[in-house]
């Protein structure tokens, strides 16, 4: 059974379920459930064969509005991972979100009521040659470095360790001005560090993704949770014990060519803070088209 396919079948049991059923009922707005075992839950909603299939990133780690199941989209539900690195166990929260997920995702739209920084057009052609042979992190981490110049004064080097794993790390959220905080502790992926002055944490993002079938070519627009942004910068904070920023760049296809739009988001992760992730919004932005 495809990934897709189990995480679905997962949420329409829990869903279907009296004693999950009424977990979600009292939810409200910007409330979150007490933390849940990923396996001891589908223990008491099905059978083990199936619960052996389950692979807690298809299920409980999902980072774009896009990639919920329809089951959870309807009532404006979402799933955050919680790691529990401690424990080796899978652990989650659901959470009510507000109408259409404006609360607690970012879209191409949000950002583009950021302050401008302009747009760059005058990359080196060999540059342009290779963008669309790149992947979405070389072209955002190009943008973002771009952004970053332009923010620090345009002078001096901006440094950057690409594709950072951290094995484990710990660190508070507050999934909505009304929730509880929570504790995760896990790994965190990172997909670029930068900085000279300060500390960027970049998450790269691939806007669209066309489809082609043999008629048709469908274009499927995406948008990402805040709470993925949070946990790459919030764990570098307090794996280094400073101030980091968090920064993300869109990458789609606009008029025919490639395009990044960076921005850096606001409020900055500070070590041994919560963070509350849906005051995460953007302040400054740059388009780079390649």
């Amino acid at each position: 059974m495809a990934g897709l396919a189990v995480s679905a079948r997962f949420w329409r049991l829990f869903l279907a379920s009296p004693e999950m059923k009424h977990i979600i009922e009292r939810l409200n707005e910007g409330w979150c459930s007490d933390p849940l075992s990923l396996y001891d839950v589908c223990k008491r909603i099905s059978e083990e064969d199936f619960c052996r299939r389950l692979k807690a990133p298809e299920v409980v780690s999902i980072d774009v509005v896009e990639n919920l199941p329809a089951e959870l989209r309807k009532q404006n539900v979402y799933v955050v991972r919680l790691g529990q690195y401690h424990t080796g166990r899978a652990m989650f929260i659901v959470c009510r979100a507000s109408p259409e997920y404006i609360h607690e995702a970012l879209r191409s739209n949000d950002l583009m009521r950021a302050q401008s920084l302009g747009e760059i057009r005058n990359l080196p052609s060999w540059i342009s040659s290779l963008a669309r042979q790149m992947g979405v992190e070389a072209l955002a981490s190009i943008a973002a470095l771009e952004l970053i110049r332009i923010l620090e004064g345009g002078s001096g080097p901006v440094y950057t360790i690409p594709s950072l794993r951290f094995g484990h790390t710990e660190f508070k959220f507050q999934p909505s001005a009304r929730s509880n905080a929570y504790t995760y502790s896990g790994q965190v992926e990172v997909d670029a560090v930068l900085g000279r002055l300060n500390v960027y944490a970049l998450e790269a993002k691939a806007l669209t993704r066309t489809v082609r079938s043999r008629d048709r070519v469908i274009i499927r627009r995406y948008s990402v949770f805040k709470y993925k942004i949070v946990f790459s910068a919030q764990a570098l904070a307090e794996v280094l014990n400073r101030e980091v920023r968090p920064v993300i760049a869109f990458i789609d296809e606009h008029e025919g060519s490639l395009r990044a739009v960076a921005a850096l988001l606001e409020p900055p992760a500070k070590p041994e803070q919560v963070y509350p992730v849906t005051s995460l919004s953007p302040v400054s932005r740059l388009v780079v088209r390649f």
